[in-house]
């Protein structure tokens, strides 16, 4: 279980690093270098959720009652709060993008395709922290169920 986790915090964690440099060159008006393969992170969300839900099942049965409220103490309160910033952000940048859909003839393919992924890559943000966060709160806790195992 230890391997999977770990594999899907990394997973995350490049989902989360990927999501944010696409999300900085479509604030800067750039298309990102892969081009229209950046919404394969789009796809990813799911394959993150997937193993979250997994992790989450697994982990219930051996942790008992209130696992994840014990789990999530483990995890540092600024990983908490950026949840919470980047749900805000996602919902505010929606919006943006929502607006900036209406004014999109004249521009280029490649001023689209930044607008878009855009638009997306803020929801991408927030579920592949909270994923990231998931994982990272489940690792701690199988440390924990081995250190009281020994």
């Amino acid at each position: 279980m230890r391997l999977y986790i770990r594999r899907f915090t990394f997973f995350s964690g490049s989902g989360f690093i990927l999501s944010l440099v696409i999300h900085i060159l479509g604030l800067l008006n750039k298309a990102p270098f892969f081009g229209w393969f950046a919404i394969l992170l789009h796809f990813g969300i799911f394959v993150a959720l997937l193993g979250a839900l997994v992790a989450y099942l697994r982990l219930r049965q051996s942790g008992g009652k209130d696992f994840w409220k014990r789990a999530l103490r483990t995890c540092p309160a600024w990983m908490k709060c950026m949840l919470l910033v980047f749900l805000s952000y996602a919902l505010v940048n929606f919006f943006i993008f929502w607006n900036q859909l209406s004014n999109l003839s004249g521009k280029s393919s490649d001023e689209i395709m930044a607008i878009v992924l855009r638009g997306f890559s803020g929801h991408w943000l927030f579920f592949y922290s909270g994923t990231f966060l998931v994982f990272y709160a489940a690792m701690q806790a199988t440390r924990q169920t081995d250190l009281s195992k020994a």
